[in-house]
């Protein structure tokens, strides 16, 4: 199946789900605000226990850590990492050398993880928060539309 018409299935799936625009809405961004996390592996959990606690949707929950792919995790990461490294005084990858390929690269995240978890963990934090409403907002329209337009009431 191509990335686009699995796109094009989970947002089908996510307009059909069962519940209020917003329940749907606020499980969609709380798992996208999940994905920009660190704990890969650990998404969909987290997102579920979340979502379960604010009283958002739990698998709009687990359709919005689709937001972290393959494709986006390296510019995520990289985002997550100068943030954080940014937040908490050091100087990102700026501080590494210049010709540092991408096997040395991880060479060095395993010995110094926690040099590289904790500004990840810190930077997602604000990104994350920052992104959930570019997330909320158009979901919770295109929910409330479809609802409308097929006199569905969740309530």
């Amino acid at each position: 199946m191509s990335i686009a018409r699995q796109t094009r299935y989970l947002w089908r799936r996510l307009l059909r789900m069962r519940g209020t625009p917003h329940a749907i809405a606020l499980g969609f961004s709380v798992g996208a605000f999940v994905s920009f996390t660190p704990f890969v592996g650990f998404h969909f959990l987290i997102a579920a226990m979340i979502s379960w606690v604010v009283g958002g949707n739990i698998l709009a929950s687990a359709l919005g850590t689709f937001v972290g792919n393959p494709f986006t995790f390296p510019f995520i990461w990289w985002a997550v990492y100068q943030t954080g490294a940014l937040m908490t005084g050091g100087g990102g990858l700026a501080d590494l050398p210049p010709d540092l390929t991408l096997p040395a690269f991880w060479d060095y995240a395993k010995g110094n993880l926690w040099h590289v978890f904790l500004p990840m963990l810190i930077g997602s934090l604000p990104i994350g928060l920052a992104s959930a409403p570019f997330f909320y907002i158009p979901v919770y329209s295109a929910v409330g539309a479809y609802q409308r337009k097929r006199g569905i009431r969740w309530e």
